[in-house]
């Protein structure tokens, strides 16, 4: 901010906190009255004395705004954030820790996928998500002071489109019948719906697998819209294959444009997980910097209010684990989300994005995940890796453990509203 640091004098005894605005929070220190202080900006924190303005030092500290005399009004920035549960409308066991996030006030935001094996592309009513759309609609969120919302979950949810080529099977009949006798392998060996990581630029340079990737969108915006009766209201893609190459950034740029969705950003949080990313594929991805700049050249269209910043660093584990260590796993989550948070409170972003990817279940070994799901995934919906359901088990006990967003217990950050 071209205004920051703003100049503070402590007009009384003052205690400084850290990882939050409250004076619960770790004291670290104080400033006696006369002191002067660097200011980033404010923030909404814990109310005292009728005031919940807290000062956010350039240290990365907080303190109450209440005894601090500042020449000039300092800026003040509403924390809003995202918390989407990627991979819905394929199994059960992942929508229902979806929608007992949603019930309880964790999260506010879903990313849908459209193509359902079991779907009948000609008859609208075998849509799975059909059902998906009625447990929406007969359940309501938990507001921050624990009572029932309003609104249902299906209105006060974001829901946007998890776009996919490289999960499933296509939703239409253009380049090939989604779902022959023969299962998924005509499509492997044609030219779509291969797995993100056998992609390479020359294939997706090939005039006919970029009219199939466009169509297929269209197709299942399309499908979205008519199961749910409304637009998207944000474009994610899974695995991220709408950032690996630049034209098809530009296209997903230019169509969310002219269609006026916010898009996920590719600014990860922490950077250094879009660099392990590429480490598995065999096409190389464009860094942050090079997308930052074709984005920058293409530009957004006016309304459009795309998160700051992507955080990803919630879900894992980075290896595998067995049940026992699902404590341990909790423990690491909770304290990356409180890294997270302070992150976010001090930097000068209003709005971000928090990824997560959940099941409910009772705590269970990942073999007995394997054993029960990885045939049908391997036949009838190549694309979600069942040797991750531990670590979705365990980012859904994380936020059952705590939630630190959109709580009397933490005003700082809200929930965007839908």
């Amino acid at each position: 901010m071209s205004n920051a640091p703003f100049k503070g004098v402590i007009s009384k005894l003052e205690n400084i906190r850290k990882g939050r605005p409250s004076i619960h929070a770790e004291q670290i220190g104080y400033k006696n009255i006369g002191e002067e202080i660097q200011i980033l900006h404010s923030v909404t924190g814990e109310v005292y004395n009728g005031n919940d303005k807290w000062y956010v030092l350039t240290d990365g500290t907080f303190m109450w705004s209440g005894v601090i005399y500042t020449p000039v009004e300092v800026t003040h920035i509403e924390k809003k954030i995202l918390v989407t549960a990627d991979d819905i409308g394929i199994l059960d066991i992942i929508d229902q820790g979806a929608i007992s996030a949603l019930e309880n006030g964790w999260i506010n935001s879903i990313a849908v996928l459209v193509n359902h094996p079991g779907d009948d592309p000609d008859d609208p009513s075998s849509y799975y998500l059909n059902g998906l759309v009625d447990k929406l609609s007969a359940k309501r969120r938990k507001s921050v002071n624990g009572t029932e919302s309003k609104q249902n979950l299906l209105d006060s949810t974001h829901i946007g489109l998890h776009f996919t080529m490289n999960s499933g099977g296509p939703v239409n009949y253009k380049f090939g019948k989604p779902y022959a006798k023969d299962g998924y392998k005509h499509i492997t060996k044609g030219r779509f719906f291969k797995s993100a990581f056998l992609m390479s630029e020359d294939r997706l340079a090939d005039p006919k697998v970029k009219e199939a990737i466009y169509y297929e969108l269209d197709e299942q915006y399309n499908k979205f819209k008519n199961v749910f009766g409304r637009e998207p209201d944000h474009l994610t893609s899974h695995f991220d294959v709408l950032t690996f190459t630049q034209e098809l950034f530009e296209y997903a740029l230019d169509w969310t444009n002219k269609k006026g969705i916010p898009m996920r950003t590719h600014r990860f949080l922490p950077r250094i997980k879009r660099v392990l990313y590429d480490i598995p594929f065999t096409i190389d991805l464009p860094s942050i910097k090079r997308l930052d700049k074709w984005e920058h050249a293409l530009g957004r269209r006016e309304g459009i209010k795309d998160p700051q910043n992507t955080m990803v660093d919630h879900y894992g584990p980075d290896i595998p684990f067995i049940a026992a260590n699902y404590p341990n796993q909790i423990i690491k989550k909770q304290n990356k989300l409180k890294e997270w948070m302070e992150n976010f409170l001090v930097s000068d972003d209003n709005y971000r994005e928090l990824v997560i990817h959940l099941l409910k279940e009772k705590p269970r070994k990942q073999r007995w995940f394997k054993k029960k799901y990885k045939k049908m995934l391997k036949t009838d919906y190549p694309g979600i890796n069942v040797s991750h359901f531990d670590g979705r088990l365990a980012e859904y006990l994380s936020l059952q453990e705590c939630s630190p967003w959109n709580t009397e217990k933490h005003p700082e950050i809200r929930f965007m509203e839908p």
